[in-house]
C-alpha cells in the first residue's frame, strides 16, 4: 500500500497520486526537503531516519525523481548506512549524491560508492 499524503493548503485533497504532488513540484527549481521533529530536531537516536515516516520517504523519493544532485552530509551517510541511490526515471539517468564532509572520513569500500 501506498503511504497516504493529503493536502492542506492551497487546495485540500485527500490520497493525492504521485503524479499530482509531482505537478506542484517546479522542476527547474531547487530545492530542500528534510524531515525534523515538533522541537526542530533533525534526528532521532543519532538517525535522521527514525524521524520520518513511510509518507516522508514517499515524497523523497518522487523529489529524486526530479532531481540532479542530492546533497547529503558525511555523518548521514556513515549514520544511515546509505547505498546506491536508485530512482525509477528511465529516461533521465540517475541523480549522483553529492557528500558533504569536513574531514573526507569516508570509507572507498562503502556501498555508497562500490555499489553505485
Amino acid at each position: 500500500m501506498t503511504a497516504r499524503i493529503e493536502r492542506i493548503w492551497p487546495d485540500p485533497a485527500e490520497q493525492l497520486h504521485d503524479d499530482e504532488l509531482m505537478d506542484a513540484v517546479d522542476h527547474e527549481a531547487v530545492r530542500l526537503n528534510f524531515v525534523s521533529s515538533i522541537d526542530g530536531a533533525a534526528t532521532r537516536d543519532g538517525r535522521s531516519g527514525g524521524l520520518g515516516g513511510p509518507a516522508d520517504k514517499r515524497y523523497f523519493d518522487l523529489l529524486r525523481r526530479v532531481a540532479d544532485v542530492v546533497v547529503v552530509g558525511a555523518g548521514t551517510v556513515r549514520t544511515e548506512g546509505y547505498g546506491p541511490m536508485i530512482v525509477d526515471r528511465p529516461r533521465r539517468g540517475q541523480p549522483v549524491f553529492a557528500i558533504v564532509s569536513r574531514s573526507l572520513d569516508l570509507d572507498p569500500a562503502s556501498p555508497i560508492f562500490t555499489k553505485a
